[in-house]
């Protein structure tokens, strides 16, 4: 194809070229040599058209960012500037939404150097920047005071102040060429601001860190201060659990959690030494739990925080050890109605006197009678919600329920099969054949099997006759 040398047929030739390069690679190539003859609005349109229909879209998988020393920059005419800020991953570009002050420049990595030139009012610009497949933006104010001259400063540029207590009176300094006769600005509630840029004041409200600007004037000129500014809420304070001593019980739960009282707020607890394993302190100073172990009486400092300080109260707690129930089964075997074997209390006597009896405690005998009964319950020997144990007091037998009778059983409470006298049917119900309330051995009577795994066959396994020797489980009180 020939192309003629006039304007139009050049840009004829340009769109052929650009067509082409498309085509081939998907990346417009500009013919140069054409360019002279494309004024930039053809140009533009040409360029926009050709890429128009072309998307590409990208997945947020990098992590980068910018960030600022602050959001609020005031500079000073004919004063060098250099900004640089902390750059996460790689960013390739940076582009402010407005013109920067004259000036300072913004690079493609977001730094803001040069000297301003002229001064100007606080204005907010939004940077935009990208690492070629993500963008994001950020924004910051700039402010440019005149180099007149006029100036102050405060004891500090960041100040964190707790609320609602005074805060001591911030006064300007270092000023020069004033008095400062006029001031404006906005503070945390609370705060004031005077006519000479003083701060007084209490705060009322807690308010995250932020920037605050403040202009004085000295009549003729202006200058800004900015400062940034924390209110925190109040250290928590009097922690206290209503006493000194907290007596616990090892295996006992504490059914109503120990609370602490305090002033203000409570984020945090903990205490200088762990608590005894099973018992817990929440993050606001409660104590529940079940101690598994014992102790004697030990201190604790508990100290409740929030983000302003803490508080601390030393307690004392005191875990006695746990009173281990113990069930043996007699050495001997007792005939009803013989040697003292006249009613259930009197199997008592005989739990009492029997070889085997460890001693240390009081037993009773797991049988009924008249005068006792295990359902419904009638002076009964087991109490409810309590785990039993063999003599070895390792060995739990077994934990009783709110009926005080055992609904299962961890291990048999002998180790062999031996008859014992009950008096009752399965499910620890009183049976007719109790020997007579246990004063007639001619009579017939209920045993159950001491090697059994099972509550029902513990207390019920057969009928015989009460002129024999059968042995008692006896339970300590």
């Amino acid at each position: 194809m020939k192309f003629l040398n006039t304007k139009k047929d050049k840009i004829f030739k340009f769109i052929f070229s650009v067509t082409l390069s498309f085509l081939s690679s998907c990346t417009p190539t500009i013919d140069q040599n054409a360019l002279e003859y494309v004024n930039y609005i053809e140009l533009s349109k040409l360029v926009t058209n050709s890429t128009a229909s072309t998307t590409t879209t990208t997945s947020n998988t990098t992590t980068f960012g910018v960030t600022y020393s602050t959001s609020s920059f005031i500079y000073t005419v004919n004063t060098p500037v250099s900004e640089i800020p902390t750059v996460t991953g790689t960013i390739t570009s940076c582009i402010s939404d407005q013109t920067m002050p004259t000036g300072l420049t913004l690079s493609s990595t977001c730094s803001i150097t040069g000297t301003p030139t002229t001064p100007q009012a606080l204005v907010t610009y939004k940077i935009n920047y990208s690492n070629g497949t993500e963008s994001a933006t950020t924004s910051i104010s700039i402010s440019i005071n005149a180099n007149t001259g006029f100036s102050f400063t405060y004891n500090s540029s960041t100040y964190s102040f707790t609320q609602n207590i005074t805060i001591p009176n911030e006064l300007p300094i270092n000023i020069t060429n004033g008095p400062i006769t006029g001031c404006s600005g906005t503070l945390p509630t609370g705060l004031a601001l005077s006519s000479t840029c003083e701060i007084t004041g209490k705060p009322t409200v807690v308010t995250a860190t932020s920037s605050y600007t403040i202009t004085g004037s000295n009549g003729t000129n202006t200058f800004n201060v900015v400062l940034s500014i924390t209110i925190k809420e109040p250290a928590p304070s009097n922690l206290s659990y209503g006493t000194s001593n907290i007596p616990l019980t090892q295996d006992v739960a504490i059914t109503t959690p120990i609370t602490a009282t305090y002033i203000g707020t409570v984020t945090g607890c903990s205490s200088d030494t762990p608590l005894a394993t099973g018992l817990t302190l929440s993050p606001t100073c409660t104590i529940s739990g079940t101690p598994t172990s014992f102790h004697a009486a030990k201190n604790y400092i508990i100290t409740a925080s929030n983000s302003s300080g803490s508080t601390s109260v030393t307690v004392t707690i005191t875990i006695t050890q746990a009173i281990k129930k113990r069930i043996f089964l007699t050495a001997n075997g007792y005939t009803p109605g013989t040697g003292g074997f006249t009613s259930a209390t009197g199997a008592d006597t005989l739990c009492g006197n029997d070889s085997a009896n460890p001693g240390g405690g009081t037993f009773k005998a797991m049988i009924v009678g008249l005068t006792r009964s295990a359902a419904p319950q009638l002076a009964w020997v087991l109490k409810p919600n309590t785990k039993y144990y063999r003599l070895d007091q390792t060995t739990l037998i077994g934990t009783t329920d709110a009926n005080a009778l055992f609904s299962s059983l961890n291990s048999p409470i002998d180790i062999t099969t031996n008859k014992i006298w009950t008096g009752m049917n399965a499910d620890w119900s009183a049976s007719l054949n109790n020997c007579g309330n246990w004063s007639n051995p001619i009579l017939s009577g209920s045993h159950g099997d001491s090697g059994s795994n099972t509550p029902g066959g513990l207390v019920f396994n057969n009928t015989i006759s009460c002129n024999n020797a059968v042995q008692i489980i006896c339970v300590e009180q």
